[in-house]
C-alpha cells in the first residue's frame, strides 16, 4: 500500500511538471507571405501577427486570439489525404442555399435554357451523391500563366515552429504542405479559410484562399459534367420531331441547339445532330427548310469494303424533315 501511495504521488509530481511545458508552448509570431506571378504584374505581401502581453497584433491592431487558435488548430490536425466534400463546407443546406446564386452568376447558360434543362441542372447541382463525384475536377485541371503561392510560418514560444506552404491554383489553394516534426501533404480547407481570416482586406490570395467564388466554380464544374446530356435536352425541346425522326434511322450520338449560329442565320434556334458517320444542322424557324453541314467528313467502311460512306441520305432526311417552330 505504501508502494501504491509512493507511486500515485510520483505520478501527479511528474503530471504537474509538465503542464507548465505544454501551456508554456503560446504562439509567439506568425508570418504570412503571399504572392502571384503571371500574365500581369506580380504582387507579393508579408504580414506578421506578434503575440505580446496584450495579445496579438498585427500592424498595431489587436487580432482576436480565435483567428489564430483557428489557424493552429487546422495546422495541427490530421492530415486530410484528397478533397472532402464535408471539409469542403458541401452539405445538402450549403447546396440548396448557393442555386440562385450561382444561376445568375451563369446568365449565358440559364438565360436561354429550357425548363427541362435548368431541372437537369438544379437536380445535380443539389445532390451531394453527384457533388461527390464532381468535386475531384476541380482539383486535377490545368491552368497557365496563374502562379498563386502563400508560406505561413508559426512560431511558438517553446522554439518549434510549423511551415504551411501551396503553390496551387487550385480551390484555396489546396493542397498544403505542412513542414514540422514531420513533413505532410493535406486538403484541409481550415487552413485555407484561417489564413484568409488573418489577412488584411484586399490582400493577395485572400479572395483565393477563402470560398467566396466557390460557389461559382463548383457550378461550372457540374455544367461541364452534364454539357452532352444538357444539350441533347434542349435539342429534344425545341426540335424533338425531327429529332426523332432521324432517330428512327440513324444512331445520333450528340445533338445541340446553337442559339449564337441561329441569330446570325436568321433562325430560332439550329439544331445539331452528330452521328457515327457526320454532323448535320437544321435552322428552326416558321417556315425554314434549310438545313447545311457543318463538318463533312469522309469516312470510309471497315478495311474488307473500302467503299466511302454516302451523307446524301442523312441530308435528304434532314431537308424533308417538317419545319419547326421555335420551342
Amino acid at each position: 500500500m505504501p508502494s501504491l501511495a509512493r507511486w500515485i504521488g510520483l505520478s501527479l509530481l511528474a503530471l504537474s511538471t509538465s503542464l507548465p511545458a505544454q501551456a508554456d508552448k503560446n504562439v509567439r509570431e506568425i508570418v504570412i507571405h503571399s504572392g502571384w506571378g503571371g500574365l500581369g504584374t506580380p504582387q507579393a505581401l508579408t504580414v506578421t501577427i506578434l503575440g505580446t502581453p496584450d495579445g496579438f497584433q498585427r500592424d498595431g491592431k489587436p487580432v482576436k486570439p480565435a483567428l489564430v487558435q483557428a489557424l493552429v488548430s487546422a495546422a495541427e490536425a490530421p492530415p486530410i489525404s484528397k478533397p472532402d466534400p464535408a471539409n469542403l463546407g458541401i452539405t445538402k443546406s450549403w447546396l440548396q442555399s448557393h442555386l440562385a446564386l450561382v444561376e445568375d452568376q451563369m446568365p449565358g447558360k440559364m438565360q436561354d435554357a429550357t425548363a427541362r434543362q435548368k431541372a437537369f441542372f438544379e437536380s445535380t447541382f443539389t445532390d451531394p451523391e453527384k457533388i461527390s463525384g464532381i468535386v475531384p475536377s476541380l482539383f486535377t485541371y490545368t491552368s497557365f500563366d496563374d502562379y498563386p503561392y502563400a508560406e505561413v510560418k508559426i512560431k511558438f514560444s517553446d522554439g518549434s515552429q510549423l511551415t504551411l506552404t501551396s503553390h496551387s491554383y487550385y480551390e484555396l489553394m489546396l493542397p498544403w504542405t505542412i513542414d514540422g516534426s514531420n513533413s505532410q501533404e493535406t486538403y484541409n480547407a481550415d487552413i485555407s479559410r484561417a489564413i484568409s481570416a488573418l489577412l488584411p482586406p484586399k490582400s493577395t490570395n485572400r479572395e483565393r484562399l477563402s470560398d467566396a467564388e466557390f460557389g461559382f466554380h463548383l457550378a461550372e464544374a457540374v455544367m461541364n459534367s452534364i454539357d452532352k446530356q444538357w444539350k441533347e435536352i434542349g435539342a429534344e425541346d425545341r426540335a424533338d420531331d425531327s429529332i426523332a425522326k432521324l432517330r428512327s434511322r440513324y444512331t445520333i450520338s450528340a445533338s445541340d441547339i446553337n442559339l449564337i449560329t441561329a441569330q446570325s442565320l436568321a433562325c430560332h434556334g439550329v439544331v445539331t445532330a452528330h452521328t457515327k458517320q457526320t454532323s448535320t444542322s437544321l435552322c428552326i424557324g416558321p417556315t425554314f427548310r434549310r438545313t447545311w453541314r457543318l463538318r463533312a467528313f469522309s469516312f470510309q467502311r471497315p478495311a474488307e469494303s473500302r467503299e466511302s460512306m454516302s451523307f446524301s441520305k442523312l441530308d435528304h432526311d434532314m431537308r424533308t424533315s417538317r419545319s419547326l417552330s421555335h420551342g
